[in-house]
């Protein structure tokens, strides 16, 4: 059985909905765990496999650990909005996914999906739950500083729209050596200039997290994500 169950998370990681239908009417467990944590519904979504991730949600079973995290702390609901898939995010709440599941290091599922840039997937975030949507943890860059520094305006503009205060994002992300960085990071930088602008704002001085620097260990914990 235990072998069964390993080929069935397999199989699901390497999106093969076909073998995970076969091997689930065989009796592999869809709620079995490997070394890792993993359900086969968690292999699935870290690899973005929708459709086996439609099949085992169609499971009773599967739908039992739809919130269930791994050794790491992630979720399929983390996944979705770490990785950016909407459409994967979009299922996982309809089956009934619950947003405040807790995600590794402390990182809200808006934060997440900030990090990945994926517009519609912050737009699905905004409109379902209230967020702290300045970050205020003290451990991790807000939601909107984060589009800022990778470069994604769209998200920075929901996040705008949604009252993000503007003051979170720090000096050196609105200076001119970053905004020359790259077109998407100069669109983001004029968003927020004209949010502060018009509000007629000010820097905070300090940053809104540690003193080492937040954003390396944000893309070290989010593997690289850009």
């Amino acid at each position: 059985q235990a072998s069964l169950d390993a080929v069935l998370r397999t199989a699901a990681e390497l999106g093969k909905v076909r073998l995970v239908r076969l091997l689930a009417d065989r009796g592999a467990d869809v709620c079995s765990t490997g070394s890792t944590g993993e359900t086969a519904l968690l292999a699935a979504s870290r690899c973005g496999r929708f459709d086996v991730v439609d099949f085992l949600l169609s499971d009773t079973e599967s739908v039992r650990v739809l919130d269930q995290t791994a050794n790491d702390g992630q979720s399929a609901v983390s996944w979705a909005c770490r990785t950016g898939n909407a459409r994967l995010l979009a299922r996982l709440l309809r089956a009934g996914a619950k947003l405040a599941t807790p995600s590794p290091h402390c990182a809200s599922a808006l934060q997440l999906a900030a990090g990945a840039g994926n517009a519609a997937v912050v737009k699905t975030l905004l409109a379902r739950e209230q967020y702290d949507l300045d970050g205020r943890d003290g451990k991790w860059p807000a939601p909107l500083a984060l589009a800022v520094q990778w470069g994604f305006p769209d998200v920075a503009r929901y996040l705008l729209a949604a009252g993000a205060d503007a003051r979170q994002v720090p000096h050196k992300f609105m200076d001119g050596a970053h905004a020359a960085a790259g077109l998407g990071q100069a669109q983001a930088v004029s968003l927020v200039a004209a949010a502060l602008e018009g509000g007629n704002l000010r820097f905070e001085a300090r940053q809104p997290w540690g003193r080492r620097g937040g954003l390396v260990a944000w893309r070290s914990c989010c593997g690289g994500v850009k």
